[in-house]
């Protein structure tokens, strides 16, 4: 928006910045009674100029695959994190731009969105519906492209705005469902499952996959954030691990990229197992990163260490550990601390994540509240 300033005149004056094929240019509009006046002047003089810089031919010939492929490389690769980009450009090469490439965008209205989302609503992907929050991503994608129509190329409106969003449709929580799809352990659980490892000693080949799980299970931490851990985010005196990068894969030909992680940096503490069972690999591996020595450990052998561990340790055992993902140590530290009545605030900002997340997330680990709710407002007596 523009700078205004009131004149000696006593009316309003606004002064701006424009684009043009030159470069930015800068303007000053005078005359006006009132600053909403100098305010509406300003975008009616940027909107005229958008559409003076194409000619009827040259509007007749921006494609949809013409608007895409600039955001693409001029906008979206020198403004946003590379795993962010590489995510958009699966999605949209797969179910936006197929649609409307040959389009012309001046001529997409927002019928032709919604005839999109309908056409999207009804594919399925391995015999399953895709769920609303990827729906959600596509019609943010596609919206923030039409945004960039209108800051650039003179398009008069963004048509997927007035389309709005895919429906949220009406999700019943069942209370005696299994949360989490079963994905996490208790308590209890992972006991069993580490004494029966016991054997597995620090000159065994899968005890950096032994230590790595029980970091995970105490700290809650991403798989990916634990995959970059250097032995400079150790904070030994204060038994405390600093969480403040990630590794992406999420680009041109899969390579490693270390970004910062979907959260805010945090500081954790950890216990004084994990305290000794990492001094006690950190006399064995010497390299940069905790999990992997000179380079980070790739995500998929994170997974695959985790299966070899619980093939072990349900090795002549009639009753079996439950399988689980990487991801899943994640939930049964959530599910642990929520079992023990910590506060949501403190396990948020433990988790790297929001409260509201962790509402929606752990619905069902929330229900373990009510207990004491109940025994507080029994001792309530007049």
């Amino acid at each position: 928006m523009g700078s205004i300033n009131k004149t000696s005149k006593g009316e309003y004056s606004i002064r701006f910045w424009y684009k043009t094929p030159d470069g930015l240019k800068q303007k000053r509009l005078t005359g006006f009674k009132t600053k909403q006046e100098a305010k509406l002047a300003e975008a009616q003089f940027l909107m005229e100029h958008r559409q003076q810089q194409f000619s009827k031919q040259e509007k007749e010939n921006i494609l949809f695959k013409t608007l895409y492929d600039r955001y693409i490389n001029i906008y979206l690769e020198n403004n946003v994190k590379t795993s962010s980009v590489f995510a958009t450009i699966t999605r949209a090469e797969k179910h936006i731009l197929p649609y409307f490439e040959n389009k012309n965008i001046f001529e997409i209205t927002s019928e032709d969105i919604n005839l999109w989302k309908k056409h999207l609503s009804e594919k399925t992907f391995r015999g399953n519906k895709y769920s609303h929050a990827y729906l959600s991503a596509l019609y943010s994608t596609l919206r923030k492209i039409f945004y960039y129509a209108v800051d650039n190329y003179g398009l008069p409106y963004n048509p997927a705005v007035k389309a709005k969003n895919f429906k949220k449709p009406e999700k019943v929580i069942n209370p005696f469902e299994k949360p989490l799809g079963g994905n996490y352990w208790d308590y209890p659980t992972f006991q069993e499952f580490y004494k029966r490892l016991e054997h597995i000693d620090i000159n065994h080949p899968l005890y950096e996959g032994k230590l790595m799980t029980l970091i995970m299970y105490n700290t809650g931490m991403r798989p990916n954030e634990a995959a970059v851990l250097e032995w400079k985010d150790v904070l030994w005196d204060k038994s405390e691990i600093a969480i403040y990068k990630t590794a992406s894969y999420k680009s041109k030909g899969g390579q490693l990229r270390i970004t910062t992680p979907k959260s805010k940096s945090r500081i954790i503490i950890i216990t004084k197992q994990c305290i000794d069972e990492l001094a006690k690999w950190r006399e064995k591996n010497k390299g940069q990163y905790i999990f992997g020595g000179d380079k980070p450990i790739y995500e998929k052998t994170i997974g695959r260490n985790l299966d070899r561990l619980i093939d072990i340790a349900n090795r002549n055992h009639a009753n079996k550990i439950q399988r689980i993902t990487p991801k899943g140590l994640r939930h049964s530290h959530a599910s642990y601390l929520f079992a023990n009545h910590v506060d949501i605030a403190t396990i948020a900002q433990r988790l790297g994540n929001t409260i509201e997340v962790l509402q929606k997330t752990y619905i069902h680990f929330l229900q373990s509240q009510i207990v004491p709710l109940e025994q507080a407002l029994n001792n309530i007596k007049l």
